[in-house]
């Protein structure tokens, strides 16, 4: 079992009691995992030059519809092997 998350957005405020409160808005995901011990190949490149143009600021939007609009993020990477299971299909769910 793995959780990504990410704080999308907090805020330091103050109750009617006056007692600091945090307010914070976090996105996650749950995922359930198998792992297998594979030997993966990385290419290496040569010095990439930081840009010299500056990064335009983003507008300011809320955070939970910027969370829904992101892809899922991939926990590993592609696996280009045969099915384990190939009589299954996953999309009906029936497995003989």
């Amino acid at each position: 079992l793995e959780m990504v998350a990410e704080a999308l957005d907090g805020e330091l405020l103050q109750d009617p009691n006056g007692d600091d409160v945090l307010d914070i808005t976090l996105g996650y995901y749950i995922v359930v995992k198998c792992e297998l011990i594979v030997q993966l190949l990385i290419p290496a490149y040569d010095y990439c030059p930081v840009p010299k143009e500056l990064c335009e600021e983003e507008p300011e939007e809320d955070p939970c519809e910027r969370f829904d609009r992101a892809p899922v993020p991939k926990f590993y990477p592609d696996q280009n092997l045969d099915p384990l299971f190939p009589d299954c299909d996953d999309n009906d769910g029936d497995c003989d």
